[in-house]
Parts: structure tokens; C-alpha cells; sequence
């Protein structure tokens, strides 16, 4: 009951474009999330450009990356405010959509799934 008077006094709106999320969005709208360009670099773990970066560099089996970085686009904002205006769910939520992505994946070749974090 609280939620509901807290979201009339303070809506929950998208990192993205600022418009009030509905029931089930958490921090980024459906239509922001995909309109961020997705790599598919999942679908092949050592033939991308994330794995050619660090192969020889550190035993490595695979790697990847879920989304292309824009310097002016949509995800460089919310990663903006992730950072600078301390929004953990943000990472969160982008997080969350990267792990539905790699649900299907099987990862039994591998000893450890290791993220790497922004800096």
C-alpha cells in the first residue's frame, strides 16, 4: 500500500527517457531496453571482438558483451547515471536482461563465468 502512495508522490520513471515505468518495468522502460543495440556476442565466445582483446592476454575460454557502446546514445546516459547519480538499479535491470540472454547458453566447457565491472 505504501508503494502505491510513494509512486503518486514520486513516480518511477526510465533511466532512459524519463517516462513513468509500468507495472513489472524496473529502472529502464521495455522500449528503451530494446533500443539499445544488442552485440549478440554470446552466441560465439571465442570468435568476437571481446574475446580477440583478451585472448593470450588471460587463459580465457570465451567472452562477451550484451550491448554496443555509443558514446551519445542511449546506454551511455544510463551508465551516466548509474555511476554518477548512484543508481544501482540500473546495472541491475541491464544486468537482469543480460542473464535472460545467457539463460539458454550452455556454459559446461567452463570453470567460472567471471563479469567484468565497468571502471
Amino acid at each position: 500500500m505504501l508503494h502505491i502512495i510513494r509512486d503518486l508522490i514520486f513516480p518511477q520513471v526510465c533511466a532512459g527517457c524519463n517516462t513513468e515505468l509500468i507495472v513489472g518495468e524496473r529502472a529502464i522502460c521495455q522500449s528503451c531496453l530494446h533500443k539499445i543495440e544488442q552485440t549478440n556476442m554470446h552466441l560465439q565466445w571465442n570468435q568476437n571482438l571481446v574475446y580477440r582483446k583478451f585472448a593470450g592476454k588471460v587463459p580465457l575460454g570465451g567472452a562477451s558483451s550484451c550491448f554496443f557502446f555509443d558514446d551519445a546514445g542511449l546506454l551511455q546516459g544510463m551508465l551516466h547515471k548509474l555511476k554518477y547519480e548512484e543508481l544501482p538499479e540500473i546495472g541491475l535491470e541491464l544486468g537482469r536482461f543480460y542473464g535472460e540472454l545467457l539463460s539458454n547458453q550452455d556454459f559446461s566447457p567452463y570453470s567460472a563465468l567471471i563479469p567484468i565491472p565497468l571502471y
